[in-house]
């Protein structure tokens, strides 16, 4: 057994690592279970520990056995998000080697800009957006579209800096003042100062406990919205559950290592974008059913604004962005401002069958 620590070079990665080999009797891993029990008690935080414990994350993992309950694997699954195991041939051995990779889904570069519903809620949100739509752009109307909504990006960046940025530092600050005048108040319960205090504190100024239920909303939407649970509604505090699924959510979604048709290993990101896309695209050019001439005839008929109208209100607004960062919710708040450029972006392309190529990525 070799116990120790791996730490990133680069990130926030680390976590204490022991490797485990031995005999598979049981008498023999008795002594093996007495040291692992004796690392447990002088361990701090993640611990991986790798060996064969027939053990798996995922049910797929095995032919058989009994079915993986994500209620026991969600924390290790939220640990160890940056983290692949590559199993390599055995050899001659009767073991296959394991290489572990930490902080393989390091992103380098900026944060491309997404939207989220709480900014919908804002007082200013609708200023911003009516004064970046209100620029000046010569083109089609797609290109007019995609002009105006990347000029509403650079309003709402300066919104969400403004109001929404170190939430979490902002949350743990108001937190701290909060607990602080409310421990006072369990001393002094009769201190109407102290009791005044605790409604407008000055450390976000005014009205302390309100700002942090505010912000405390504000965070359960943002994991919420990261998570796509669709089932359950904000509200009780649900943040940590949000928040555990988001962290799920990432693990299951990334794609961090893939193996093409012809067995090479990718890992660069625009390797794997280009066989994820060439696959796709040789599904599309198969030969597959074709319209009846009825259906064909309706396809070419011109397409209405009742019929926009009716595709936006269809779309979930807590489904994922496009790659613009906007997603269905946007539209549905700021149709009054928005939909005359929409409608003549769609009935545009419908009639020229030109699309935008920044929009043919997104689609």
């Amino acid at each position: 057994m070799i116990h120790g620590c791996i730490t990133a070079k680069k990130g926030k990665f680390s976590t204490s690592f022991t490797v485990v080999y031995g005999l598979h009797s049981i008498d023999t891993r008795k002594s093996m279970w007495t040291d692992l029990t004796q690392l447990s008690s002088v361990t701090l935080g993640s611990w991986l520990v790798m060996g064969d414990f027939n053990s798996v994350l995922y049910s797929g993992d095995r032919a058989n056995g009994n079915a993986v309950n994500h209620a026991e694997t969600r924390d290790f699954e939220g640990t160890f998000l940056d983290v692949v195991v590559d199993y390599m041939n055995p050899g001659i051995s009767d073991h296959p080697p394991l290489v572990l990779s930490c902080n393989i889904n390091m992103k380098t570069g900026g944060r491309p800009f997404k939207f989220f519903n709480y900014m919908a809620e804002h007082g200013d949100f609708m200023k911003f957006v009516q004064e970046g739509w209100n620029v000046t752009v010569s083109g089609t109307p797609m290109f007019t579209l995609w002009q105006k909504m990347k000029a509403i990006k650079g309003g709402l960046k300066v919104l969400h800096h403004r109001d929404f940025a170190r939430l979490e530092e902002k949350i743990a600050l108001l937190r701290q003042e909060l607990d602080g005048i409310q421990t006072q108040l369990a001393t002094s319960y009769t201190d109407n100062h102290l009791q005044n205090q605790e409604k407008e504190c000055d450390i976000f100024p005014p009205e302390c406990s309100l700002k942090l239920k505010k912000f405390l909303k504000v965070q359960e939407s943002s994991y919420k919205q990261k998570s796509r649970i669709q089932w359950l509604k904000e509200g009780d505090a649900n943040t940590k559950f949000f928040f555990s699924a988001m962290k799920e959510m990432i693990a299951r979604n990334s794609i961090d290592v893939l193996y093409s048709a012809t067995g090479e290993k990718l890992e660069s990101t625009d390797a794997i974008k280009e066989e994820i896309k060439g696959f796709y695209v040789n599904l599309i050019v198969r030969k597959g059913n074709q319209l009846s001439s009825a259906a064909a005839e309706d396809l070419i008929q011109p397409v209405t604004n009742l019929e926009i109208d009716a595709a936006l209100k269809g779309i979930d607004s807590n489904k994922a962005p496009g790659i613009d960062g906007f997603n269905s919710l946007f539209f549905k708040k700021t149709w009054g401002i928005v939909k005359e450029d929409v409608y003549a972006a769609v009935k545009h392309f419908f009639l020229t069958g030109n699309m935008l190529k920044q929009v043919n990525n997104t689609v």
